[in-house]
């Protein structure tokens, strides 16, 4: 049974969800909450290249617009580290 596009969206909710919750971490540096956020957008990566191969009508960018919110948090913790609020 193929993917549909509610499976797609499950997938990509699952995604900003799992990113969201870095701030519920408590006791760790913010540099192993950004560790943490680059690992699942780095699966999130990996997973929208392999779903292209598995269903050709997949649409990458779709998908990552979906996911947006994972990118923006990464993007976040990213800036902090250059703006010296790493702690």
């Amino acid at each position: 049974m193929a993917m549909t596009r509610k499976d797609y969206q499950l997938i990509a909710d699952c995604i900003n969800k799992a990113c969201e919750s870095y701030n519920k971490i408590e006791g760790i540096s913010t540099e192993t909450k950004f560790d943490y956020v680059h690992g699942i957008v780095s699966l999130r990566n990996r997973l929208a290249s392999e779903l292209i191969e598995t269903n050709p009508r997949f649409n990458k960018e779709k998908f990552m617009e979906a996911t947006f919110k994972a990118s923006e948090i990464e993007n976040t913790l990213y800036n902090e580290k250059w703006e010296g609020k790493w702690k």
